[in-house]
């Protein structure tokens, strides 16, 4: 799973996608959803990640690899931030 999230602070929007491939590099499934609403770009992204895997797991697939370009949200989840400001996503995720 390959997850991104876009900011769009001038209309109160924010934008997340996640793509599914299989172990060709295929797409077999994506996930693109608006939400409105004002975040940080953390939570933007922490959004998009926890999204993207509530999908692939509601199609039932299994996921072994997540990335990011977020490199901060990989590094964050590898560590526990029980009392951070997004703790609530990163118990979801």
């Amino acid at each position: 799973m390959n997850t991104d999230a876009s900011i769009r602070n001038e209309i109160g929007l924010v934008c997340l996608g996640a793509v599914f491939r299989d172990c060709k590099r295929i797409v077999v499934a994506c996930l693109s959803k608006q939400v409105p609403g004002i975040f940080s770009s953390k939570t933007v992204e922490l959004l998009s990640m926890r999204d993207g895997l509530r999908f692939g797991t509601w199609l039932g697939f299994q996921i072994t690899h997540v990335e990011s370009y977020a490199l901060w949200v990989i590094n964050s989840l590898k560590r526990s931030i029980a009392f951070a400001n997004n703790a609530l996503l990163y118990a979801d995720i």
